[in-house]
């Protein structure tokens, strides 16, 4: 059985640790895996208990740690070496070099992402250009790099040795029932932020307030910023209508109560949870952008307006609703099952 080494940044819960756990359980009666974590987090948790974890803590820059990380590998005979997040697959690819093991790594954020996480211009170009600079070098030292959607993939710097293999869901769970002849309830999961476009989306629901409705926006966020939107939802005279549920660990609960999907994000790499609400029978509504238009079928409700949303409650609103729901579902079945995506690491790890 091969042994690969799965080096991440830091394990916390979010979209690119959830897509390692996965990946590890998918993967791990095909293969002996071995988790690294450059710090402790949530995700080591999760992890199931016959995989071997180890955390080693290590910065961007030369440390004992990296010596630790190098004699862990190098004494365990890996046949792989796959980091995820940034930090990770830099020192994967430079490891995977230095000790001859197939480095694989895994891009799960642009440099435009990381940046966009700053107001200050100056810290923005500066964020940018070091992300820049460490995608290029961990993509020169590779050997395989994966990237989860098409139109990243284009970036890549070395695209004759770089893949698209998208994230997956599980198909065939429970359906949305989607009771949309009473008030729609919409829900908005994802880390509240302004990359997320939760102010935007509050500025939508701002638009359709004469009309029934409710939205539960669950996720967590720096506490100023999510003040800041209760007060702009206050203004709107949208407050008594929109719920801020915080972090919760029901998400498949609370969207099976739910008819709509909505998320407005600004940019996406990938976007997991819009598969996971298409996955449950949910319609969805979602920002044009290029991640969106390659995972979400265009049936569904994409916006470049904020006006769009009204939509919603037009009068062929209920058969457009039944239509986007078994499209959603068969879409998921045919483009991002487990099965169809467990083929494609195997021959990666081939």
């Amino acid at each position: 059985m091969k042994r690969i080494a799965f080096l991440i940044d830091k394990p916390n819960l979010y979209g690119s640790e959830l897509h390692v756990l996965k990946l590890i359980e998918m993967l791990k009666g095909e293969y002996e895996i071995h988790l690294i974590a450059f710090d402790e987090g949530p995700l080591l948790e999760r992890i199931p208990k016959d995989i071997a974890v180890r955390v080693i803590k290590i910065g961007w820059f030369p440390t004992v740690g990296v010596n630790q990380l190098f004699s862990y590998i190098n004494e365990r005979n890996f046949d792989f070496i796959h980091g995820h997040q940034p930090k990770a697959i830099l020192w994967a690819a430079i490891l995977g070099r230095l000790l001859g093991l197939k480095s694989i790594i895994t891009i799960h954020s642009l440099p435009e992402n990381n940046r966009d996480s700053y107001t200050n211009l100056f810290k923005r170009q500066l964020v940018c250009m070091f992300h820049k600079m460490v995608l290029f070098l961990a993509e020169f030292l590779s050997h395989k790099i994966i990237y989860l959607t098409s139109f990243t993939l284009k970036r890549s710097f070395f695209k004759k040795k770089a893949f698209c293999i998208p994230n997956w869901v599980e198909v065939d769970r429970k359906q949305a029932k989607g009771n949309i002849d009473k008030p729609p309830k919409f829900i908005c999961v994802g880390s509240i932020s302004f990359q997320k476009g939760t102010d935007r989306m509050l500025e939508a629901f701002g638009l359709i307030k004469e009309h029934p409705w409710s939205l539960e926006i669950v996720g967590d966020g720096e506490e100023k910023y999510i003040t800041l939107l209760k007060q702009r939802a206050f203004a709107l005279g949208i407050s008594d209508k929109v719920t801020f549920m915080g972090y919760r660990s029901d998400i498949d609960q609370l969207m099976a109560r739910s008819d709509y999907f909505v998320l407005l994000s600004r940019g996406e790499t990938f976007g997991m949870v819009y598969l996971e609400a298409m996955n449950a029978g949910l319609p969805i509504i979602a920002w044009d952008i290029p991640a969106v238009r390659e995972i979400v079928p265009k049936e569904n409700l994409i916006m470049s307006n904020l006006n769009d949303l009204k939509k919603i409650f037009e009068d062929d609103s209920f058969a457009l609703y039944r239509e986007r729901q078994e499209l959603n579902k068969q879409f998921i079945k045919n483009h991002f099952s487990k099965e169809l995506v467990r083929k494609q690491y195997i021959k990666i790890y081939d």
